[in-house]
Parts: structure tokens; sequence; C-alpha cells
């Protein structure tokens, strides 16, 4: 038996908040990725989701713990080990006009100065022109075991992002 790490305590707050949406018919999960880099030993969970089926839009929240947290953690030489918790949110659109006011609905929600916007289309389509819009909130935020009840505002804030995107 292992002692679960601070990264384990936090992905399974958010898996469950997230299914728990997901099991209400509120959010629909569309993936999940576990992932162990065994070169550097580190971890990160990724878990995406859409409030609709259909919808254009969909929202990845990622939990990344760095070797040098679980390097601290497991050697008990960091006091309060801490997760890199981001978010990312990928909207198709047919007009680039559009990309301001999805901007400014994050911008409302999230710090303004944290997103960052890729745009990405294929220039050899021939038919209808669709853009694929990535924003990343890139000043990840720092959560320890101490502060697992951030975990929620987190995810309702995502949640209300992602259905005004979507909408």
């Amino acid at each position: 038996m292992f002692d679960p790490t601070v990264f384990d305590h936090l992905k399974t707050v958010l898996e469950g908040a997230i299914y728990d949406e997901d099991i209400a018919g509120e959010l629909f999960v569309i993936n999940r990725e576990d992932f162990v880099n065994l070169a550097l030993m580190s971890r990160t969970f990724r878990i995406s989701f859409k409030t609709d089926v259909d919808s254009p839009c969909s929202a990845t929240v990622i939990l990344h713990y760095p070797n040098e947290q679980l390097y601290g953690e497991i050697s008990e030489t960091i006091r309060d080990p801490v997760c890199h918790v981001s978010i990312e949110f990928e909207r198709t659109i047919s007009h680039l006009f559009t990309v301001s006011k999805y901007c400014k609905i994050l911008e409302e929600n999230w710090h303004p100065n944290t997103i960052s916007t890729l745009i990405q289309y294929d220039p050899f389509q021939k038919e209808k022109k669709v853009y694929l819009i990535r924003f990343s909130l890139s000043n990840p935020h720092l959560i320890s075991e101490d502060q697992i009840e951030d975990m929620d505002p987190i995810i309702l804030n995502t949640i209300n992002s992602l259905r005004e995107l979507s909408s």
C-alpha cells in the first residue's frame, strides 16, 4: 500500500466534482487523461467536458504535480507541496470577429492578464472555414492540500464560463 500524495487527493476531489455534474446531466465528460512522466516523475491529470453533447465549446481542467513537489513531499523537505491547476477552453467558430466576444466573457470571469488565445484553421479546407480557438489561463492556480476547498470555486467558475462561451 502507498501513501497518497497531495496530487492524489486533489485529483479525487476534481474528478468527483466533475463526475457528479456528469451524473446529474449538467455536464458531459468527453475525455480523461492521467499521465505519469517516468523520466521526470511528474504527474498530470486532464479532464475535458461540455455542457451539451453537441456544444461547440469544451473546457479542460488540468492538474499538474511537478517533480520537485513530488520529491519534496516524499522526502518531507517541502512542508506544504502544491499542485498547479490550469484551465483551457476550446470553441469552434466560423467568423473571427466573434473572438473578442469570447475573450470578454473570460476576462469578466478570470483575471484578464492570464488569458492567452490560440486560433487554428485548415487553410486547405474547401468548404466553409471553421476556426478552433483555444483560450488558456496561463497563470495556474497553486493549490495545496490545506486549500482543497479552493477547488470548488475554480470548478464552478469553469462551468459557468463554459456555459457562457457555449451560448
